[in-house]
């Protein structure tokens, strides 16, 4: 079994539990579909992102509903920026 490092972050707050939450699993971009959609569902959140290396940027960043892969949203961009700042990735 593999474990993620995640972080649940609340956008557009500056207090926990406030603002559109959202779990960013790092390293989880690798992950399949059914996987993550799981993951969506369990935590009972709209939106959640899973990160990774990529090819043609500096990060990889998969969004997923409790339903689907997305291909972009708003709030979880913004989640995953501040997590990845908080634990010094960029």
């Amino acid at each position: 079994m593999s474990w993620f490092d995640f972080d649940w972050v609340d956008a557009f707050s500056d207090r926990a539990f406030g603002g559109n939450g959202c779990a960013v699993v790092h390293g989880g971009a690798i992950l399949p579909v059914d996987v993550c959609t799981a993951y969506v569902r369990e935590t009972s959140l709209v939106e959640c992102t899973f990160t990774g290396p990529s090819d043609v940027a500096d990060i990889r960043v998969r969004y997923f509903l409790a339903s689907r892969e997305i291909p972009f949203a708003g709030h979880p961009t913004i989640a995953t920026v501040a997590a990845m700042r908080s634990r010094g990735l960029f």
